[in-house]
């Protein structure tokens, strides 16, 4: 057997983009060669880069936790909209960068990609664990095509308005040494995602589970046997729509 030059070298990145596994191909001499086939290639612009001078959305410290703030920095931007996925999964993520001073964090600065299901899932974790503290609000999901579309005015409006909840939530001396946002911002791992947002909470099933959600409260009332009845039975063909979806 002869190696070629990548069969015991590969690439040094880790995390979301491990090493990949050696194969076998055919050579024209009927002899195996082992190489080096990357099941994923990672994007080109996923380099940290240096923490920059003006960051994208500037936001100021709450006051009273002038005292907190001197534990460290911590700076996130949110970048660069990207298609990922195929099919039925085809979805937007984006470039999530930080750099920090906060001694919890194993690295200095770091990157990883997000989408708008994972910030969903953050600020869902900041609701339920800081008592006491108000968590800036995330912006709706959007719906339509102009959406999905990386380059369109209504993804830029997005990622904006990502970048300032996620800058707001960075800027709360309390919020920025949340366990779950260095999850956030830390995790390389994706398939451990979808443990932590299920399948009914990302993509086209989430938003027909909320139209049927929306339907409902719009449409039954508890209070009114009849109506309420009626509404199920409306219910049903929604049901059946989800149902197809998943």
């Amino acid at each position: 057997h002869q190696h070629g030059s990548g069969g015991s070298s590969g690439g040094s990145s880790g995390g979301a983009y491990p090493n990949a596994p050696l194969s076998q191909q055919q050579g024209a001499a009927g002899v195996s060669i082992h190489v080096n086939t990357p099941h994923h290639a990672p994007p080109p612009f996923m380099e940290v880069g240096p923490r920059p001078a003006a960051p994208s959305v500037r936001v100021s410290i709450p006051a009273g936790y002038e005292r907190e703030a001197a534990a460290g920095y911590l700076t996130v931007e949110v970048s660069h909209p990207h298609r990922a996925g195929e099919g039925i999964s085809k979805h937007l993520e984006y470039k999530v960068s930080y750099w920090t001073s906060l001694p919890q964090y194993r690295r200095g600065s770091g990157c990883v990609t997000r989408r708008y299901s994972d910030f969903e899932w953050l600020w869902k974790m900041l609701r339920s664990s800081m008592d006491g503290v108000i968590v800036p609000a995330l912006p709706h999901k959007t719906l339509g095509l102009a959406a999905d579309d990386p380059a369109s005015a209504a993804t830029e409006r997005r990622q904006h308005s990502l970048a300032v909840f996620v800058a707001r939530v960075a800027a709360h001396p309390v919020m920025a040494c949340s366990p779950d946002l260095q999850i956030f911002l830390e995790e390389q791992n994706k398939a451990s995602w979808s443990v932590r947002v299920p399948w009914y909470e990302r993509g086209v099933t989430s938003d027909a589970l909320k139209g049927v959600t929306d339907w409902f409260q719009s449409n039954v009332r508890l209070d009114d046997g009849i109506g309420s009845v009626a509404g199920l039975g409306g219910l049903a063909g929604v049901g059946g729509m989800v149902a197809g979806l998943a």
